[in-house]
C-alpha cells in the first residue's frame, strides 16, 4: 500500500518522477482535524528535512542547485526526496473499510515498517483529536512496536499556529501544560465501528501497552510545550510592556524543573518590574517568592529564606496590615519558608508557617489545591517528628481535596499519594504503602515524565517500600532510578542526591555490605553537611549508623 504517495516538491521540474515515489513517510491523522492544519504540518516537516538535507525549498529558490559554503559555486545533490503516504490521496476508503482486523496486523504493519517513519499530526495542542481516536492510537501503536523491532521513528508535530495559543493559556493558566497532559489518555478513544475499538484496544494490550502508547506521544508533545514555552518566553523578555506572560511562562519552566531557564526569566522580570512598578509593589513581592522557589528547588536553602523573606516584607509594604493578613499570595510564600525550614530539619519554624498559610487559605480558598499543598506539608512535619496519628489526619484530607478538585490523573494528588505511602510505610502498612507509590508512580511518569525530579521521589519511596519488604533488589533498582534523574536535573550536590545516597547505604547495611554502606553514608554525611550543618537531622542519622558499620 505505500507504492506511490504524494511528495513535498524538491523540484521546479513538474515531470511526475519528482512527484511521486516510494513513500518514506506515513501521515497519521484524525479526519476530524482541519485540512489546512494537517498539510501545513506536512509542509512544516517537509521544509525541516530539507534543512537538514541541504535541499532548497523550490517555492523560494526556484531551483534543484544549491550553493557550495566555501566556493561559491553550484553543484547538483541527490538528497534521498520526503514522500508522503497520505491516506486521502491513496486509499479507497470504501474498499479498505472492508479489510479484516487481520489485515492490519500485518499487511498494514509491513508498509509501517517499510516506510520507516509515521508523522503524527497533533492538533489542537491542549487536547490532540488523533489521540482520542482508535484508528490513529493504531497507527501509533504500530509505531511504537516497530521502533525497536524494525527502526520506525514515530515523530509526533503540531500545526504552525499553534505557539500563540499555547502562549494565551499559559497567560492565563500557568497549570494550562499540565492539565493537557492529564487529559491525554489514550485508553479514551473512540471509533465509529465499536468492533474496531475493541479489535485494536486488544492488540494494543497484547503488544506494546497503553501506558507506552501514552509515553510515545506524551514525551514528544511535552517537548515541544517547553522548548515553545522557551522561545515564547525569549520573545516576551524583549516587550517592556506586561510581566505577566513572561511571568506565567518562567512558572511553566519551574513546573517541570527547567530551573536555569526559570531563574533566568524571573530575573527579567524582576529588573522590569523594580524598573516601573518599584519594589515596594505586590507583583515585584511575588516574583522574589518565586525566585526562592527555585533557589529550594535548587537546594540553596540560604538563598531560598533571603529571596522569601524580601517577598514577605515587600507584600507587607504594599499591602497593609490588614490586607496582608488575608492575602493568598502571602499564604504562599509562608508556606515556601515552611518548605525551606522543613528541609533544614527546623521542624518548629516550618509548622509555625503552615499554620499561619493554613489559616489564610482556608479563610480565602477554602477547599483549594492550595490548601491540600499546606495540609499535605504539615502532614509531613507530623511523620518527621514520629506522630503518625496525627500524619494521617493531614495527609488524608490533603488527598480528599486534591482527588475531588484536579482529579485522580493530577502530579499533585500523586504526591498526595506519595506522602500517604510514606506513613504507611512506617507504620509497617506495606500492602498499603506500596498501593500508593505505585499510584503515584503511574501518575507523575504519565503526566511529568520519567526524567522529573517529581518522579524520582516516587522511585525513592518505592524503594523504600520494597526494602521494608525485604526485596532489596527491586528498591536499588529504583534507588538508581531516583539517582540518575538527581544528578542530571538537580545536579550532583543536590540534598535529594544526599537523601537517595543515604537510602543506598541502608540497603547495603541490611545485606550486610559493610564498605559500600559505609561509603554511601559517608557520601551521603558529606552532601547534608554541604547543604545544611553539622547538627542537621540526617547528618546525626549518618553518624549513628556509621558507627554500626
Amino acid at each position: 500500500s505505500s507504492s506511490s504517495s504524494s511528495s513535498n516538491n524538491h523540484s521546479k521540474n513538474s515531470s511526475s518522477s519528482n512527484w511521486v515515489g516510494p513513500a518514506t513517510v506515513f501521515v497519521s491523522h484524525a479526519w476530524q482535524c482541519k485540512i489546512h492544519d494537517v498539510f501545513d504540518t506536512i509542509l512544516d516537516y517537509a521544509r525541516e528535512q530539507d534543512l537538514q538535507t541541504g535541499v532548497e525549498d523550490s517555492r523560494t529558490a526556484g531551483s534543484s542547485t544549491t550553493k557550495s559554503k566555501s566556493k561559491g559555486t553550484k553543484k547538483s545533490t541527490s538528497p534521498p526526496p520526503t514522500f508522503f503516504w497520505f491516506d486521502l490521496f491513496v486509499n479507497n476508503q470504501h474498499s479498505i473499510s472492508t479489510k479484516p482486523f487481520e489485515w492490519f496486523c500485518s499487511t498494514f504493519q509491513d508498509s509501517i515498517a517499510a516506510i520507516g517513519t509515521v508523522l503524527q499530526v497533533m492538533t489542537p495542542w491542549n487536547n490532540p483529536i488523533p489521540i482520542t481516536r482508535a484508528w490513529c492510537l493504531w497507527e501509533t501503536n504500530c509505531a511504537v512496536q516497530l521502533q525497536a523491532e524494525r527502526g520506525v521513528r514515530l515523530v509526533v508535530r503540531l500545526p504552525p499556529g499553534q505557539e500563540e495559543q499555547l502562549l494565551e493559556a499559559l497567560t492565563s493558566d500557568v497549570q494550562a501544560i499540565t492539565k493537557a497532559l492529564v487529559r491525554i489518555q489514550a485508553e479514551k478513544a473512540e471509533a465509529f465501528n465499536p468492533t474496531d475499538r475493541d479489535n485494536i484496544f486488544e492488540a494494543i494490550r497484547s503488544t506494546v501497552g497503553f501506558a507506552a502508547v501514552n509515553a510515545a506521544v506524551k514525551d514528544q508533545l511535552r517537548s515541544w510545550y517547553l522548548d515553545t514555552a522557551a522561545v515564547l518566553a525569549e520573545r516576551e523578555a524583549e516587550q517592556e510592556g506586561d510581566t505577566a506572560p513572561l511571568g506565567n511562562l518562567a512558572n511553566a519552566m519551574l513546573e517541570f524543573r527547567q530551573l536555569d531557564l526559570a531563574a533566568y526569566f524571573y530575573e527579567r522580570v524582576l529588573a522590569t518590574q523594580q524598573r516601573t512598578l518599584g519594589e515596594d509593589h505586590a507583583n515585584t513581592a511575588t516574583t522574589y517568592n518565586n525566585l526562592g522557589l527555585v533557589a529550594l528547588e535548587q537546594g540553596q536553602h540560604p538563598a531560598a529564606l533571603r529571596y522569601m523573606e524580601l517577598a514577605l516584607a515587600r507584600y507587607r509594604a504594599a499591602l497593609g496590615d490588614a490586607a496582608y493578613a488575608a492575602d493568598p499570595f502571602v499564604a504562599a510564600t509562608l508556606h515556601n519558608l515552611g518548605e525551606v525550614y522543613r528541609e533544614q530539619g527546623r521542624y518548629a519554624e516550618a509548622h509555625s508557617h503552615y499554620v499561619q498559610a493554613l489559616q489564610i487559605r482556608e479563610q480565602v480558598l477554602g477547599d483549594h489545591p492550595q490548601t491540600a499543598m499546606t495540609l499535605q506539608c504539615m502532614g509531613s512535619v507530623h511523620q518527621a517528628q514520629g506522630q503518625p496519628d496525627q500524619a494521617l489526619e493531614y495527609l488524608q484530607r490533603s488527598l480528599a481535596i486534591r482527588r475531588h478538585t484536579l482529579g485522580d490523573n493530577h502530579p499533585t494528588t500523586a504526591s498526595a499519594y506519595g506522602a500517604l505511602g510514606n506513613v504507611y510505610q512506617e507504620q509497617l502498612r506495606l500492602d498499603e504503602a506500596l498501593e500508593c507509590q505505585l499510584k503515584a508512580l503511574h501518575i507523575k511518569s504519565d503526566t511529568l515524565g520519567e526524567d522529573h525530579p517529581g518522579t524520582a521521589d516516587t522511585h525513592n519511596n518505592l524503594a523504600v517500600v520494597y526494602q521494608r519488604q525485604e526485596k532489596t533488589d527491586l528498591a536499588l533498582q529504583h534507588y538508581a532510578k531516583a539517582l540518575a534523574i538527581y544528578r542530571t536535573v538537580l545536579g550532583p550536590d543536590h540534598p535529594s542526591v544526599a537523601i537517595t545516597v543515604f537510602n543506598v547505604g541502608l540497603s547495603h547495611k541490611l545485606l550486610g555490605h559493610r564498605a559500600e554502606a559505609r561509603q554511601c553514608l559517608q557520601q551521603a554525611r558529606e552532601l547534608f553537611v554541604s547543604s545544611f550543618d553539622q547538627d542537621h537531622p540526617q547528618v546525626k542519622l549518618c553518624d549513628e549508623y556509621l558507627a554500626e558499620v
